[in-house]
């Protein structure tokens, strides 16, 4: 993909991609970080969803930018708090979710997951977006979403992970 765009395109990539995982790592005090650049064409992850890692970084250079929601807006029966984790509720709500999310469209799931009045916020191109995981000690995690793309539109996207992987409805 990347030996298609042109010379200076290729060049402006390297150098920021090199310059933003240099300094993620500078920030997270991590030796190490995975690095991806895809080109997508479609909604990735629809639901909202808080990443099983400790920190994540997005950019998107082209396309919609990922979306987010203010702390404090999610529904916690479907987004649970951390502070519930392995306790008897956060086991039922874990069936609950599980139960609901087989049964519901992505667009009923989002409108559950979401409290009342919380807006939807969407990064620009080129806005840098670093989230905090699930696995952040103490923090319940940044809920987001990869937005919708209409077809024919394509986005380039790229992510640096700190350790774990993946992604939990929590």
């Amino acid at each position: 993909m990347v030996q298609y765009l042109p010379s200076s395109t290729r060049e402006y990539l390297k150098n920021d991609i090199a310059s933003l995982v240099r300094d993620f790592g500078d920030v997270t005090n991590l030796d190490s970080v995975k690095v991806q650049l895809a080109l997508i064409r479609e909604q990735k992850c629809p639901r909202f969803h808080v990443d099983k890692i400790p920190y994540r970084l997005l950019v998107t250079y082209t396309g919609p930018g990922t979306q987010y929601i203010s702390k404090g807006l999610s529904n916690p029966m479907i987004i649970p708090l951390k502070s519930l984790e392995n306790t008897l509720v956060w086991s039922l709500l874990g069936k609950f979710r599980t139960w609901v999310a087989q049964r519901i469209s992505n667009e009923e799931y989002n409108k559950l997951a979401i409290l009342p009045g919380a807006a939807i916020k969407e990064c620009g191109p080129g806005e840098i977006l670093i989230l905090k995981g699930a696995d952040w000690e103490g923090c319940n995690g940044a809920v987001h979403r990869s937005p919708p793309v209409d077809e024919g539109d394509l986005r380039l996207v790229l992510t640096l992970d700190t350790g774990g992987g993946g992604y939990e409805n929590r």
